[in-house]
């Protein structure tokens, strides 16, 4: 145990080193310093278990000194020593969790045993925090050990159930093996936002995503039951544990793809024992292999598949042909949008061939409008439709992409100037909070590249400085309410980060946000 004795005046200090029996306290080294800049000296070159200081000193009083230890994050146990036993001393000391409030002459057989006292707390607080250290190493190592457990399972490694029940009892782990459980698959299928982190962190956008997890679904109980095999997230929940189920992974969806960006679909499994794990693993796998349906949304495994519009999903071939020869390009925006959100389940052979089907339907359509194949096919259009077939999510948006560059090149009947009304009006409703070109594009049922060009040619700005401008406006207007502070301001129209938002307002008003609220209140 290390004791540091602060006090100004030299002989108090060297009489507390002589006659105190630091042996007998407990006291392996004694430190002294004679100002409050010597002792923060010392705090910061060596751990220091209990300091013992004067309160009333020159410069910097011992209570400031206390103050300083605290906010560091220093946890030594303080004993104070003064002059006057005033009650504004004590209420102060108190605050800095000061153990003892010493009145001079100091009673050194007094003091040998308040230091012994102290370190008999720094022991207890130290075998504390080492139990808590190796509880918590223990609980990482369990959860570990318990999601290697599990994945055994899925994977079909575990030799036999009695090997199972043999390693369950090992780690001490909660498996019985007449219990059933609902094994649950979270595929990935695609990321609307934030591509480049997908693309350079996914590892970090996966461990966001599991964390997520575990706050609004996957309690503490079941964390070690859950596991990422490359973009697929399994989870294994106790049967008498689905409660609620279909609104959490709802929100669960909703949440992951706001923060994230990630579009998934989740398939539930069937209730099943411990051993059949490994199946129901297989079989989910192979329905998000052959699965069409839209890329966020809950599959129920466990059901017969139905489909929702009654039939099997056929491509209205005559239909999109009728509205490329009439140049209605909105009617293939609308039915592209009505397909992604369909719940159609198809083969991938079938959207194979209505992908196919519609790119010969493309020609007749280039002749009657004297469109050149190069100029038609940009490097989007040409990536997008090596995979439309993959899925009718994917399908839909290279509709809604062919629409776009059709009405680019020749023209079609929608009205730039209705587009560009509803996009003003989308940003004004959404301006507090997060607005992405996707979703405009979304709203709008153009792609992203196509609102952007339209919107900066018919208005000279812009999409993402209008986006800007519209935030700043908003900006002012709450500020001259004067019922929020500028940073809640600021976290209310999407900027996290404030010293942005303060440059963004001062490009855009060639004054500080604060300069503004100062005029406003003139």
């Amino acid at each position: 145990m290390k004791v540091l004795i602060v006090d100004d005046e030299v002989y108090a200090v060297r009489t507390i080193q002589r006659c105190v029996d630091w042996e007998a306290a407990g006291v392996e080294t004694v430190l002294t310093a004679f100002n409050a800049a010597q002792a923060k000296e010392i705090f910061a070159a060596q751990e220091v278990d209990i300091v013992i200081t004067d309160i009333e000193m020159p410069g910097e009083s011992g209570l400031e000194l206390l103050g300083w230890v605290r906010e560091h994050g220093y946890d030594s146990i303080a004993v104070c020593l003064t002059c006057h036993a005033e009650f504004a001393y004590a209420q102060e000391a108190l605050h800095h969790h000061v153990m003892e409030y010493v009145v001079k002459p100091v009673n050194f057989e007094q003091l040998g045993q308040l230091v012994a006292k102290a370190v008999q707390r720094r022991e207890e607080e130290q075998l504390t925090r080492a139990r808590e250290s190796r509880g918590l190493l223990w609980d990482h190592h369990r959860e570990r050990l318990e999601r290697e457990f599990w994945e055994s399972l899925i994977d079909g490694r575990s030799d036999s159930p009695s090997e199972t029940i043999r390693q369950a009892g090992q780690l001490n782990l909660d498996y019985d093996v007449n219990e059933q459980y609902q094994l649950i698959l979270f595929s990935v299928r695609g990321v609307s936002d934030r591509k480049e982190e997908w693309r350079e962190q996914p590892e970090l956008m996966t461990f966001i995503i599991h964390n997520i997890s575990r706050d609004l679904f996957v309690t503490d109980e079941d964390a070690g039951r859950t596991g990422w095999k490359n973009l697929r997230m399994w989870a294994i929940l106790s049967e008498q544990r689905t409660g609620g189920l279909y609104e959490n992974l709802e929100n669960f969806l909703d949440v992951c793809r706001t923060i994230t960006g990630a579009e998934m679909t989740v398939y539930l499994g069937a209730p099943c024992f411990g051993e059949e794990l490994h199946g129901a693993y297989q079989k989910l796998l192979q329905r998000d292999y052959q699965n069409a349906s839209p890329k966020q949304g809950i599959v129920d495994c466990s059901l017969p598949a139905a489909d929702p519009a009654g039939g099997m999903w056929e491509l209205p071939a005559e239909q999109i042909r009728g509205w490329l020869a009439a140049g209605e390009f909105a009617k293939l925006r609308q039915y592209a949008a009505a397909l992604r959100d369909s719940g159609y389940e198809t083969g991938a052979r079938e959207r194979f061939l209505a992908a196919e089907q519609l790119r010969r339907e493309l020609y007749p359509c280039f002749d009657r409008r004297h469109i050149a194949l190069a100029d038609f096919w940009t490097n989007r259009l040409s990536e997008q439709v090596m995979h439309s077939w993959q899925s009718l999510s994917d399908l839909s948006d290279w509709l809604i992409a062919v629409a776009d560059r059709l009405e680019e090149l020749g023209g079609g009947t929608d009205s730039d100037k209705d587009m560009i009304t509803q996009i003003r009006a989308y940003i004004r409703e959404h301006v507090e909070g997060r607005i992405t070109r996707e979703q405009i594009a979304e709203h709008v049922n153009f792609s992203a590249d196509y609102v952007s060009r339209t919107f900066k040619k018919e208005t000279g700005v812009s999409l993402s400085e209008y986006i800007i401008r519209e935030k700043i406006a908003r900006a002012k207007e709450l500020i001259a309410r004067g019922e929020e502070n500028i940073g809640d301001i600021a976290v209310r129209l999407g900027y996290s980060n404030f010293s942005y938002f303060s440059e963004v307002f001062k490009r855009i008003e060639g004054m500080l946000p604060s300069d503004y609220k100062r005029r406003a209140e003139r």
